[in-house]
């Protein structure tokens, strides 16, 4: 990051080089720019304030009184991961529409105020115009927006994710999350899995109620929160494994008395949260196999009982375990099955068998796998990759969306063997009336997403959802590192 003086060095260049004074009968006022930064960039929102201020004095369009004026214009600048990201709006505030916006994403700190002065042109060419508002510009809260395309299908407003927080960075990078509510007292807990480590939080991540560590040998691939036994309290599943062995060291935990116990012995087998055929979650699991075999027997339903776990027969299909799941995304009434390819292409399967849709765009992109076929002669082991999570968004009366991890693989070929991403961002997919496309998505963060959950709105509350951004992380990562990001969803 460069040194402030040189900022204002250009700020003042470019205040010099202003026009002569314009004239327009409209009004507008300038809102305080929005920070998102780990670090202080004040001096940047200053100098954001100064040229859009002198450029709005110069024509004679900045209102004094702010109460009288007709528009004003917001500004959202976000620093993260070395990259910086502007986003600028003119709001008619007798509409509350947006009539103008501009967003730019750079790593190149010089290049943000070219983009403040084209946009302050825009507003100037706008106003003395008196152009219509555009009725398809989609409201933009005081908060950062990273959506701007409408899904066809969808009433009124488009779906946009606003950034609510990002916290510090933590060491190491995080495998897998998932939330519940684990004592019992109708809060929503949160999970949080690293490599050999798990940790119990509450729902706003500032407080660790518990951890529970797993020996050195053991590594975690997969963690899932649900209560089967209808006590109302969760469990947690745990999936791990023994690299050396690979034989599944998988168990079901609890938390008990301020602290999380072990529930069941230690399995040999995969855990994964599904869904049944009337949309309710459920435990599925199924043995791992023997030597060059990943899996082994039928898939079944887990449920906690005293401490073993109960195995009841599943109508899931017995090839997918992490996938086919039942959703009823074209209508009420259609219920198709969501499947994952093995290089991330999401696939809608009809009852009858037929495809009737499939994505371009490769999701739920996950650096942890296991080896399951360790002595090839002709190779490496074969290699399997389990899928990142994709979450279902249900709202009575309406048909279902989809929520899914976005993972770009720095090689430019996606889902190679080692796995390095250079970006990660979560789309909501939504059913247009011939196929599912992109309705709402954040901006691609620097890193990967590793996993995330998703909290239903709440009386005045929206929805939400969190996610682990890891940077540096991959197969041949040395010090990664993970930021949890929270972004509300609206309307």
């Amino acid at each position: 990051m460069q040194r402030p003086a040189f900022f204002f060095l250009c700020i003042l260049f470019s205040l010099l080089m202003a026009g002569a004074p314009l004239h327009a009968q409209e009004s507008v006022r300038l809102a305080p720019p929005i920070l998102h930064a780990p670090e202080n960039l004040k001096f940047l929102g200053d100098g954001i304030t100064a040229l859009l201020t002198t450029q709005m004095e110069n024509a004679d369009l900045l209102e004094k009184d702010p109460e009288a004026a007709g528009y004003e214009i917001r500004s959202v600048l976000t620093a993260f991961g070395g990259t910086m990201v502007t986003d600028l709006t003119l709001m008619d505030l007798d509409t509350g529409k947006a009539v103008l916006s501009r967003r730019h994403s750079t790593r190149e700190e010089s290049e943000i105020l070219p983009e403040i002065t084209a946009f302050g042109d825009a507003v100037l060419t706008f106003l003395q115009k008196k152009g219509p508002v555009a009725e398809t510009a989609p409201p933009v809260p005081s908060a950062i927006v990273f959506q701007t395309k409408k899904a066809s299908p969808l009433p009124g407003a488009p779906i946009t994710f606003q950034i609510q927080g990002i916290s510090a960075p933590r060491q190491g990078a995080l495998v897998s999350m998932d939330n519940g509510d684990l004592t019992g007292d109708g809060a929503m807990e949160i999970v949080l899995a690293d490599r050999n480590t798990l940790r119990l939080h509450t729902a706003d991540l500032q407080r660790e109620l518990a951890a529970f560590s797993l020996p050195h040998y053991e590594h975690i691939l997969r963690v899932d929160v649900l209560d089967t036994n209808g006590d109302g309290k969760a469990e947690i599943w745990l999936t791990a494994i023994n690299p050396n062995t690979q034989r599944m060291r998988s168990r079901v935990l609890v938390f008990a008395q301020g602290e999380i116990r072990e529930a069941t012995g230690i399995e040999n087998r995969f855990f994964a949260k599904g869904r049944n055929e009337d949309g309710r979650s459920i435990l599925l699991t199924r043995m791992r196999g023997f030597r060059n075999t990943l899996f082994s027997g039928d898939i079944t339903e887990a449920r906690l009982s005293g401490n073993a776990i109960r195995l009841h027969e599943s109508r899931h299909p017995q090839d997918a375990l992490f996938d086919a799941i039942p959703v009823r995304v074209r209508d009420l009434q259609t219920q198709d099955r969501l499947h994952i390819g093995d290089k991330g292409m999401l696939s809608l399967v009809s009852p009858s068998g037929e495809t009737v849709w499939e994505s371009r765009d490769a999701y739920a992109g996950s650096p942890v796998f296991i080896d399951y076929v360790l002595e090839q002669k002709d190779g490496p082991p074969e290699r399997f990759y389990f899928p990142g999570r994709t979450r279902i968004l249900s709202q009575e009366g309406e048909p279902e969306k989809l929520l899914a991890i976005r993972n770009v693989e720095a090689a430019g070929r996606l889902f190679e063997r080692m796995r390095m991403f250079r970006s990660g961002s979560l789309h909501l997919l939504s059913w247009n009336g011939y196929s599912l496309e992109i309705a709402g998505f954040t901006q691609d963060f620097d890193g990967y997403i590793a996993d995330f959950i998703y909290i239903p709105s709440e009386k005045n509350s929206p929805a939400k959802v969190l996610f682990a951004l890891v940077k540096g992380g991959g197969n041949l990562s040395l010090a990664p590192e993970t930021r949890f990001v929270t972004c509300s969803l609206s309307p």
